[in-house]
């Protein structure tokens, strides 16, 4: 996991992928444009952290699990506090069916790998803007 924020200001994305070089390619992307990450491996550890910090965004693979559903995104949308923090999912699971249930738990955008990483940046960086933040109010 990489270095937490020193402050729970909302300001941190929060990226969840168990392939590590996945999860580094995005932090790195998203670091180069002036962005604070937090990275985790599983969805104990996001919805964890999610808890402490309260990101910003969520950049997530689809279907990544914790104990307490099948699917993190269900667990942010149970989660009170968390509930309205916008996902992003960044997935290998391109079928209409995965599509569909994305569009249900109501996430703010959907790619799937491989995507150029501007189409990524683009994606959470309107999303983070929908919430009033640009990177540039965190430096």
């Amino acid at each position: 996991m990489s270095k937490r924020p020193s402050t729970s200001d909302g300001r941190a994305i929060l990226i969840v992928d168990a392939d590590a070089e996945s999860r580094r390619i995005v932090q790195d992307m998203l670091a180069h444009h002036g962005h604070t990450t937090i990275a985790t491996a599983s969805g104990d550890e996001a919805l964890s952290v999610a808890r402490s910090v309260l990101p910003l965004v969520v950049v997530t693979e689809l279907y990544v699990s914790n104990r307490e559903h099948l699917c993190l995104v269900y667990a942010l949308r149970a989660d009170v506090r968390l509930r309205r923090v916008p996902v992003v999912v960044f997935t290998a699971f391109a079928m209409p069916v995965d599509r569909e249930w994305a569009e249900s738990a109501e996430v703010a955008a959907y790619l799937t790998k491989p995507a150029a990483p501007r189409s990524l940046l683009a994606e959470v960086e309107r999303v983070a803007q929908m919430r009033g933040y640009s990177p540039r109010q965190a430096h």
